[in-house]
């Protein structure tokens, strides 16, 4: 599946919680989510900017392929999720078939749809809360970024390695 997304760092999650229920969006998520980035030993995945991840939530967990995102003003990439049964042994069996954890993490997420449009609210330790938002085709993607009071100046194509990336360097540089 396409998928076209931005991200707007540093929100005020509660603002953005206001404006999102006060346009009638539908909370669909608000749960911790536990995730594995795995490559393989050459970090072939990495280097060419692709992603295997398996994450889970209380009640699901999936097994996601993204391709190589193409940016511009808006991120945009090949998404092949499915859902699976066993969190634990989808990593098992990957790793058996060479792939290491590159990455693990943690992250509080609260989803709402809105039309064709979604919002994720996300949380990290160590990262000021950010918002994702993500639609199928362009034309949706700016409009729902308008609708929650944001202009394209206010967002991002950054990825969630360079979130993590920005605010270390940026925690780092604010020490020396």
């Amino acid at each position: 599946m396409q998928e076209i997304e931005v991200k707007i760092l540093e929100i005020d999650v509660g603002a953005v919680r206001k404006t999102l229920l006060g346009l009638s969006a539908k909370k669909i998520l608000d749960d911790q989510l536990s995730y594995v980035i795995l490559d393989d030993k050459e970090q072939s995945l990495f280097k060419e900017k692709k992603l295997l991840r398996v994450r889970k939530s209380k009640s699901e967990a999936h097994l996601c392929f993204k391709s190589k995102a193409k940016k511009g003003k808006l991120r945009e990439a090949e998404e092949t999720e499915v859902k699976i049964d066993n969190y634990e042994d989808t990593i098992k069996i990957l790793k058996e078939l060479g792939f290491i954890t590159k990455h693990k993490g943690k992250k509080h997420r609260e989803s709402y749809k809105l039309g064709k449009v979604r919002y994720e609210i996300d949380t990290m330790p160590g990262i000021p809360t950010f918002l994702e938002i993500e639609a199928d085709n362009e034309k949706d993607l700016i409009q729902g970024i308008k609708k929650v009071g944001f202009k394209l100046e206010d967002v991002t194509t950054m990825n969630g390695h360079d979130i993590i990336e920005h605010y270390r360097n940026h925690k780092k540089a604010k020490n020396d």
